[in-house]
């Protein structure tokens, strides 16, 4: 009799390990993985000793030209995040901001009226759109994309279906809120890696030459996104 409770606790206990392992398996497979994971990048590679400047340029654009020009006039390189609607509106000042040597990167198609709750699908084709106006505008095809406020992992799943880089950013500057003075001292929390983000307001404008000094007084290199994020 105890020969057999014996070998009925011996079974009981096989039948929960071999159910434990399964649920490890489970939830830890490649597929699961791949569905539960983001890869959104906050920073770059620390080890550059630079920092990136990136714009988002949508609805308060009103110093975009006048940014441009601060920029050329301080060799800085920068990358301009766009919409797809704004890229079809604005041709001829897309292309020009590309042919000055900035990057050019996404923000998907509508970035001025975003959607939480979008379906991934309609995320993914409005990329697409998005991608195809910019190619248009300016004859490159983006491959960095401006989440947002876009949910992490229904960003990550769109950029990882387009092949493309899903971008945050380690400091927002906030440029519609509060004064130039105000926006300089936030960029003054930026170290080696950071990716600061900008837009091209009015008083981001007034803000920028004192940030670039600011910046390379602390022997920081200013570069794209792009090129901060790749080694």
């Amino acid at each position: 009799m105890k020969k057999k409770e014996h070998i009925s606790q011996l079974l009981t206990n096989i039948i929960i390990l071999i159910m434990i392992v399964a649920l490890y398996l489970l939830t830890n497979s490649p597929q699961n993985i791949a569905a539960t994971s983001t890869f959104i990048k906050y920073r770059g590679n620390s080890s550059r000793n630079a920092v990136a400047l990136q714009f988002a340029v949508y609805w308060n654009a009103s110093a975009l030209d006048e940014t441009l020009q601060v920029l050329d006039e301080s060799g800085v390189k920068a990358t301009f995040f766009v919409s797809g609607e704004w890229a079809a509106r604005n041709p001829d000042t897309l292309k020009s901001i590309y042919e000055r040597g900035h990057e050019i990167g996404t923000l998907g198609m509508y970035a001025d009226s975003i959607n939480e709750d979008i379906a991934l699908n309609d995320l993914i084709w409005g990329l697409e759109q998005s991608i195809k106006n910019i190619k248009e505008a300016c004859g490159t095809e983006p491959r960095l994309y401006y989440c947002g406020s876009m949910p992490a992992l229904k960003a990550s799943k769109a950029a990882k279906a387009l092949d493309l880089e899903c971008i945050q950013c380690t400091i927002d500057l906030l440029c519609s809120r509060g004064s130039a003075s105000d926006i300089v001292e936030r960029s003054k929390t930026a170290n080696a890696g950071s990716i600061v983000h900008l837009t091209p307001t009015k008083e981001a404008l007034a803000a920028l030459p004192d940030i670039i000094q600011l910046f390379r007084g602390s022997s920081l290199n200013i570069l794209s996104t792009g090129e901060l994020i790749n080694d």
